[in-house]
């Protein structure tokens, strides 16, 4: 009897020893995506101090791939307008391939309305603030040029690079994929296939996008 109690005491040290640990572990963190969130001021706006200091405020967003072709999805959030902590004005999502080695750019004309779609547009002005979104499967680079003249004349510029928020997750992918035919806008004769995650689908298939492989 007491060999066979010193055994079941043995077994179970080895059932809840570091293999059984092993299998509660939980599976590597996996990263889904990389995002990008860059303030903005643009314009000149003197009549509110408590926003900025009068002058005149500019932003150049570089966004550059260095590994492999880079699509990204981009959307700008204003705050002002409408300010007084108000809902802002989101736009549509613009998506895009970014090739490998190369580089694309943003302006204050592409953040204030040039580019980018409103569904509820936003009052015409020539100040704008507010973040520009930006969203790559995999990893870019990301810079922001900043320019500010103030009334007297004085100039400053600063570049700075952007950090990236990995979204992650554990385990099996959140959500399910789907193959399409990407058409760059403005670029339909560089359709090739991609596959993205089907949150992502609505956005291409607003642009042109077809569902499943290029032909």
């Amino acid at each position: 009897m007491r060999i066979a109690f010193a055994f079941a005491i043995t077994a179970a040290l080895v059932v809840s020893g570091p293999a059984a640990q092993a299998k509660k572990k939980k599976a590597p963190p996996i990263v889904y995506s990389y995002e990008y969130a860059i303030p903005f001021t643009c314009g000149n706006d003197a009549t509110d101090r408590s926003r900025a200091l009068p002058g005149d405020y500019a932003v150049a967003i570089d966004i550059y791939s260095p590994r492999g072709e880079a699509h990204v999805d981009q959307r700008v959030l204003l705050t002002f307008p409408p300010g007084g902590q108000l809902p802002g004005y989101a736009s549509d999502v613009i998506s895009q391939t970014v090739p490998v080695g190369s580089g694309i750019q943003v302006s204050c004309d592409d953040l204030r309305g040039s580019a980018f779609l409103y569904q509820d547009p936003p009052p015409a002005t020539t100040f704008v603030q507010g973040l520009f979104l930006l969203t790559s499967l995999t990893p870019v680079h990301v810079f922001a040029t900043r320019t500010v003249q103030g009334v007297d004349g004085g100039l400053s510029m600063q570049t700075e690079p952007i950090g990236s928020t990995p979204v992650v997750y554990w385990g099996p992918s959140p959500e399910a994929k789907v193959t399409i035919c990407h058409e760059p806008p403005g670029n339909a004769g560089n359709a090739h296939t991609i596959t993205v995650g089907t949150a992502a689908w609505p956005a291409h298939q607003a642009h042109g996008d077809t569902e499943g492989a290029c032909r």
